[in-house]
């Protein structure tokens, strides 16, 4: 009886079907603003200070763009296709990465990290 139960309990946790399992949703179009905005203002405050164009990134900024993209990971499917306004197609993953190798580039590591955790 036991083992049947553990098999249950296995196949249940492999299909994700029993209940428990969230499933993330593809972004909207509310979310891929979001995420389009925050992943380029990551880029523009971290080149602008890499070329000194600015003394430095604005870190609460940095701080609220990766708090938007780590919200949109745990809500949205990393690997769903969208399209910017302007952009070529492209996922929440691409961007997440995008976003968190200019961070790591001596402009905020510990919100790069962030980014790593949540894909």
């Amino acid at each position: 009886m036991r083992t049947k139960a553990v098999a249950i309990a296995a196949a249940c946790a492999a299909i994700a079907g029993c209940g428990g399992g969230t499933s993330k949703s593809p972004p909207s179009q509310r979310d891929v603003a979001v995420i389009t905005a925050s992943v380029s203002d990551i880029l523009y405050q971290c080149q602008a200070a890499a070329a000194q164009y600015i003394a430095g990134p604005d870190h609460k900024a940095l701080q609220r763009d990766v708090d938007r993209l780590v919200s949109a990971a745990d809500r949205l499917q990393a690997d769903a296709p969208f399209r910017s306004a302007l952009g070529p197609r492209t996922t929440l993953r691409s961007q997440l990465e995008l976003a968190a190798r200019n961070l790591r580039a001596r402009c905020a590591p510990q919100q790069a990290t962030r980014l790593d955790d949540a894909i």
